[in-house]
């Protein structure tokens, strides 16, 4: 679709070879723009040393992803699938791309996906820092991110979660109540796998999607993916 449009479209996996040639057909880049995409390449330093080759001395690579922060806060664990390789806090990112000679110098929080985070880097000392990066690590510390304990109460309250969720399906069930699916996403076959949701207590999904509308789900809930009603 992109090509249709007259854009010059290059279909690879970003490394830093394909930086080098980049470069060395375009020249560096003033900024490199990314979202939710970054959180999906297992190999992070190829993509971070990548984009250290590409940027002009004063150019910036923003990104955005689902945000670690949100996800603890949340118990948002339909954010954990195949796809989703990092959970990127303002800690992570500066650690990971810091190696590479970028610095953090921005950050704003987004509402998508149940709460996301946009990443500004720059290659370091080329632009001052907001005054937010720094209010937005302290809150992470103070939330716990860099702490393991964080992460097994987090564990536990999924399956809090899980709980709780199949307990509400099957006494709807039991009130003679049908209760269905509205979106065949990523993180509802999370969420239905995860909890062990069969089709005896959600029977249909609907989705405004035609490639995925007379499918089935993945997992064990293998029930029919409708038309939205």
């Amino acid at each position: 679709m992109a090509r249709a449009k007259g854009i010059n479209t290059l279909s690879e996996f970003f490394t830093v070879e394909l930086a080098d040639r980049l470069v060395a057909e375009y020249g560096h880049a003033d900024a490199m723009l990314s979202a939710n995409v970054i959180c999906h390449i297992p190999d992070i330093h190829s993509v971070a040393a990548g984009v250290a080759r590409m940027l002009k001395p004063d150019g910036v690579f923003m990104f955005e992803d689902p945000y670690l922060g949100d996800m603890i806060a949340k118990t948002s664990y339909d954010q954990i699938y195949d796809e989703h390789v990092f959970i990127f806090s303002a800690l992570s990112v500066s650690a990971a791309f810091g190696q590479h000679g970028l610095e953090l110098v921005d950050v704003a929080p987004q509402v998508t996906h149940g709460g996301s985070m946009r990443y500004v880097l720059a290659p370091k000392g080329s632009r001052p820092v907001s005054p937010a990066v720094q209010v937005l690590y302290e809150k992470e510390r103070a939330q716990g991110l860099n702490r393991e304990e964080t992460f097994v109460q987090f564990r536990r309250n999924c399956e809090s979660s899980r709980e709780a969720l199949r307990d509400l399906l099957t006494s709807l069930k039991r009130d003679g109540k049908r209760v269905a699916g509205y979106g065949a996403t990523s993180k509802s076959t999370t969420v239905l796998n995860y909890c062990g949701i069969t089709k005896e207590l959600i029977p249909y999904i609907c989705d405004t999607t035609p490639i995925k509308q007379g499918k089935v789900s993945p997992g064990m809930l293998c029930c029919p993916v409708c038309v939205e009603p």
